[in-house]
């Protein structure tokens, strides 16, 4: 557990709020948790002053016990409530005059533990602990002595997420359920029994936490790495890779939450979830203008936001696209709501550069697309899928630009454009059948295939269709297939490379960088 900086605020605010919502509108519903990196009940915060960079580290977390050492408020963060209920619990109550005072304790600062006994209660709580340290591990046995449904071992996590371990499934598990660990940080490469989570953990934690999700009861698997960088082997990548992997096996929802670390690392939590809706704040909101510390500006950090915003916004017109085929709404509906995810996904505010049409823009998406291998198999996969529908678009004249609009070099008379024509589209698709074991000709199918699809587009948003009775239905019918199974791809290789510069997405949120009272985005401030 890294001491005391604002990675262990993203956890503990998690933890709490996870829990708290598990058991919302149930009084006196029971939680089990399995925590695997268990600690000692309370441990020091090093002092923020002797420590470089302490500011952007711990300010967040300083905050919060600053507020909890104070006296209740209305409207205080659980997590707030839940820092000055450990302290409740104990002989002591820790004093801070200011923000970087040292508290007047040796032992301090919660563990999940002991967060999850203050917002849930000891009685509530059964599950299991494990911790490897023996000093740590008997200071824990002691602090749940008076619970006969907590277990704490001296051991591994690993050997206890086995079938009979304490971090195990019950067999006939009746309650929600917490499953929290936080190793120091993801190692793609090892696979020691240590400290760390590797990639090779996959192999037990897909079977383990299966079973906790087969047991139809809610439930929150939490994940915290600290100290991830984006340069060089790209830790961040790699590890959202990781959870993106466990999440598709089980077949379960996900969300990433980050705060900074130092310089271009961040610590990250990574939450798969069912049987509820996940309401959890928004972590990075803690660093909106009013109160964001110094050094949230970082490019890597930026890039998350910007690819946190894409993903909103793509996930939420894919689910209108959804719930229109549901509701029977005509094709067109359906296309126009793939089609306005694919704009969420590649569009860019760049006010300052006005050469750029939607087109470059497209092809530049296309091109970072293509460079993401955790989008290559997947996108292979689906253009041969969908390759009799993207065919047929790319062989029909009406949907291909130099059919409606007079293009350079296709020629003045019939016979000239006809031939113009056929080599476009000939050459169109050979990119996209060469596509399917090429990956370097993702990028040329794409940009074809998209371009035709904006084709269609145009035809509807414009008015240049009759919608459902149009003569022209069946290109409609072929886009939206092939958005159907393109569009989803986009969005995981987004997800998956959050720390990628995609570009900030137009339109800034109402309320964030731009309000009644802001002046135009693309103004510098004076």
């Amino acid at each position: 557990m890294a001491k005391g900086n604002d990675g262990n605020y993203l956890q503990n605010c998690v933890e709490v709020e996870a829990a708290m919502l598990l058991t919302q509108n149930r009084p006196n519903s029971r939680l089990h948790v399995a925590l695997t990196h268990g600690m000692a009940p309370f441990e020091k915060i090093e002092n923020p002053k002797a420590q470089k960079n302490s500011n952007v580290q711990k300010k967040l977390l300083c905050n919060a016990l600053v507020e909890a050492a104070g006296e209740p408020k209305c409207d205080e963060r659980e997590i707030v409530k839940a820092y000055r209920a450990s302290w409740e619990s104990q002989v002591y109550r820790p004093k801070i005059e200011n923000l970087f005072d040292e508290l007047e304790t040796d032992k301090h600062y919660p563990n999940s533990a002991e967060l999850l006994r203050a917002a849930i209660g000891t009685t509530r709580l059964s599950g299991g602990i494990t911790e490897c340290n023996k000093a740590k591990h008997a200071e824990l046995e002691a602090a749940w002595n008076d619970s006969k449904k907590m277990k704490v071992e001296c051991l591994s996590w690993r050997k206890q997420l086995k079938p009979g371990g304490v971090l195990s499934c019950p067999k006939s598990l009746d309650v929600p359920w917490l499953f929290s660990m936080d190793p120091m940080s993801y190692k793609e490469n090892g696979s020691e029994d240590d400290e760390y989570l590797h990639h090779s953990d996959l192999d037990l934690l897909k079977p383990s936490l299966h079973t906790y999700f087969k047991s139809g009861k809610p439930g929150v698997a939490c994940f915290f790495v600290y100290n991830l960088g984006a340069g060089g082997e790209n830790q961040q990548g790699k590890f959202c890779s990781f959870i993106n992997e466990i999440a598709e096996h089980i077949g379960v929802n996900k969300r990433f939450y980050s705060v900074p670390h130092n310089g271009r690392k961040v610590n990250i939590a990574s939450l798969l979830y069912n049987g509820i809706e996940l309401a959890l704040p928004s972590f990075s909101s803690v660093t909106s203008k009013r109160r964001r510390p110094s050094g949230m500006n970082n490019p890597i950090q930026k890039n998350g936001e910007n690819s946190e915003r894409r993903l909103d916004r793509i996930d939420n017109w894919l689910k209108h696209a959804k719930d229109s085929e549901v509701s029977g709404a005509y094709e067109h509906i359906s296309f126009l709501f793939h089609w306005i995810a694919y704009e969420a996904a590649y569009q860019q505010y760049k006010p300052e550069d006005k050469t750029r049409n939607e087109y470059e823009q497209r092809e530049e998406f296309h091109e970072n697309i293509a460079e993401c291998e955790n989008a290559v198999n997947s996108l292979q996969i689906r253009l041969e899928f969908c390759k009799e529908q993207a065919e047929n678009l790319l062989a029909l004249r009406q949907s291909n630009r130099g059919f409606w609009r007079k293009l350079e070099g296709w020629g003045e008379n019939p016979a000239a454009w006809e031939k113009c024509f056929e080599r476009n589209s000939k050459s169109a698709i050979n990119n996209l059948r060469k596509a399917s074991c090429d990956s370097k000709k993702i990028p040329e199918a794409l940009n074809s295939l998209f371009d035709n699809l904006s084709i269609v587009r145009h035809q509807i948003v414009h008015g240049g269709s009759s919608g459902e009775s149009s003569l022209g239905k069946h290109q409609v019918t072929w886009g939206n297939e092939i958005l159907k199974r393109i569009i989803p791809v986009f969005r995981r290789c987004i997800d998956q490379n959050r720390t990628m510069d995609w570009g900030k997405p137009p339109f800034p949120r109402v309320g964030e960088e731009a309000d009644e009272e802001s002046p135009p985005p693309w103004m510098k401030d004076p």
